[in-house]
């Protein structure tokens, strides 16, 4: 039930009508609470005078579920959007995770529309891949197919302390929730992990374009 609200149906469409938070204008202009938000997701504070400012810094948002081609051609044209709002005649990307599979379904998309040919160069002056999902990622092929390695000291020790500091800023809840996960013994764990992971496919991926697209080729 965790992840109903965001389940997907057979036509690999969202069954409610979920809404993604769109940036139309740069993070110079965002509200402080997004503008903390964006840079703690995105750490691009280093960049900001490099590139003349945050009026010369955009935020492209796009749906967890939907259909890759879907998101690339609203960023065809939120990239339209930012050519005018800044006058210039390309822009640079910087995609993060999921945001390379939506790049390589844009690059794709254009190259369908244009007859092979490289046409997106006319509106993309560089692009910058940080850990992008270009050919999909074998941890996502692995989640498919339930085998995650419960042995793996990162996950009982690391990940959730620095998952739990990307959401709020702070470790604290991440390194509690390990202290009880030692108590319990490990079937339990993996019964639990099994249970939250068949709930995860059933609603979320199993019907979701999006994220068979980060599935590797290979895979």
């Amino acid at each position: 039930q965790l992840f109903s609200i965001q389940a997907s149906g057979k036509d690999g469409k969202a069954k409610e009508n979920l809404q993604t938070i769109t940036y139309e204008y740069p993070v110079s202009e965002m509200s402080q609470d997004d503008r903390d938000y964006f840079y703690r997701m995105i750490p691009m504070k280093s960049v900001v005078d490099e590139i003349g400012g945050e009026d010369n810094l955009y935020f492209f948002t796009f749906p967890l579920i939907s259909d890759p081609f879907i998101s690339a051609a609203k960023l065809d044209k939120y990239i339209q959007l930012v050519k005018e709002q800044t006058g210039k005649d390309k822009v640079n990307i910087v995609t993060i995770s999921l945001g390379g599979t939506i790049l390589t379904a844009y690059l794709e998309m254009k190259r369908e529309a244009n007859q092979g040919k490289d046409i997106y160069f006319e509106d993309i002056n560089k692009v910058l891949n940080v850990v992008s999902c270009l050919d999909g990622t074998d941890v996502m092929g692995d989640f498919y197919l339930r085998n995650f390695n419960t042995d793996d000291q990162f996950f009982f020790q690391e990940f959730l302390p620095m998952v739990m500091k990307e959401m709020n800023g702070y470790a604290t809840l991440g390194h509690l929730i390990n202290v009880a996960l030692k108590i319990f013994p490990r079937s339990v764990i993996e019964s639990i992990l099994t249970a939250a992971v068949d709930g995860i496919l059933d609603t979320l991926m199993l019907n979701c374009p999006q994220f068979w697209a980060m599935i590797p080729k290979d895979r």
